[in-house]
This record gives C-alpha cells, structure tokens and sequence, in this order.
C-alpha cells in the first residue's frame, strides 16, 4: 500500500515538473516585437529605448541591443523595429536575445501616431496649438531629430513642447535649449546633430502660431 502511494505521489511530481519545463521552453521560444528609437552607438550594440505604448517600456526605457545578421552599424535618432526571442534580462540597460532589426523610414515610424492638440511652455507662457497641420509638421520634425549623447544637463531655460492624441493622452514631451534636448521619461540630455535643424527657426514658428 505505501509503495503503490509512494508511485502516484512520484508521478504527480514528474508530471508538475514536466509541465513546469514545457512552460518554460514555451516562453523562451516565443517571438515579440517593439519599436523604439536609438540613443546610443558602439561598436557590435546599441541602445534603444522602446516608445512608450510598447509594453517593454514597462521593463526599461533602455534596451542593449547585440547586432545580429548583416546589421553592422547604426545612427543615433533612428527609429527601429526590433524582433527578439524569449525573456527580458532585467539588467539595465535590460538584454535579449534579439534575432532581427529593421530601420523604420521616418514615414512609417509616426504611421500610428496622430498628435490632435500640442501645448507650449515658451517664456513662461502656456498656450494650446490646435491648427491640425502645423501640429503634424513640428511633430515629424521633433520626431525625426537625430540627436547624441551629451554632458550638459542644463535645460533651464527650454521650451517645452507637449502633444496629445483625441483622447487628451499625452504621446510626447520634448525640451529644446538651442541644440540641446531632453525626451519625456528620460533623465539624460541630448545634443541635436542634425543639421536641417534651427532653433530660433522652430521658436519662430511656435510664436506663430499664439
């Protein structure tokens, strides 16, 4: 009688065991996706920070991302898709098993993106920009800013600029101080090496627009 226990008891056990195992291998075959933008470049990896609907921002707003495949090298304020397999390494910047990157052309990196309303702090004024058009051309412009690392962390006297889609959720924040930036969620501070960029221009074009 103890014996016949002794061998359900025991195969109980192996069955919790084997199913515990079936779900762990479940979990680390499974493939899932998010799309982000590059803050930083090495040599064989990269930084990217996932936007903020991806449900990775949950885990870390940075990413080490390994190159795979024929990706060799990257640009920072690219925007990229990015493929990966199994768990989250809660490192930080967290790790995975990253299996594939794709560029994201800046027409299709804003696709599901639709900013209705855009706030401003300038000069220590709030204002509110609902002119649909000038709203979805300074968005793609912020949006698409290239942009590096930087020491500077004094933005004291930038402009804030804010934008929301219709149901008044807030999808962007940015901070401009002549060529420097800082991104809402992040704490570091950018510089803008992009050369199509002009601050007072952008600061004109907001007054504009009061």
């Amino acid at each position: 009688m103890k014996k016949t226990i002794l061998t359900i008891l025991c195969g109980i056990i192996l069955i919790g065991l084997t199913g515990c195992d079936d779900s762990s291998k479940k979990d680390f075959n499974d493939i899932h996706t998010f799309e982000g933008t590059i803050i930083e470049c090495d040599q064989k990896s990269m930084i990217v920070r996932p936007n903020e609907s991806e449900k990775e921002f949950k885990s870390s707003d940075k990413f080490r991302i390994q190159y795979v495949n024929s990706f060799s090298s990257c640009n920072i304020g690219e925007k990229v898709k990015i493929t990966y397999e199994g768990m989250i390494n809660e490192s930080y910047p967290a790790q995975i098993g990253t299996t594939k990157i794709e560029i994201k052309s800046e027409e299709n990196s804003n696709e599901n993106v639709k900013p209705v309303k855009m706030k401003v702090l300038l000069d220590n004024k709030n204002f509110e920009v609902k002119k649909q058009e000038k709203i979805k051309d300074i968005y793609q412009q912020l949006s698409n800013l290239k942009y590096e690392a930087s020491e500077d962390q004094s933005l004291e006297n930038a402009i804030l600029i804010y934008f929301y889609d219709q149901d008044d959720n807030m999808i962007s924040m940015f901070a401009i101080y002549e060529n420097y930036l800082k991104l809402n969620g992040m704490p570091d501070t950018y510089k803008i090496i992009d050369n199509n960029f002009n601050y007072d221009n952008l600061v004109d074009n907001i007054e504009s627009l009061i």
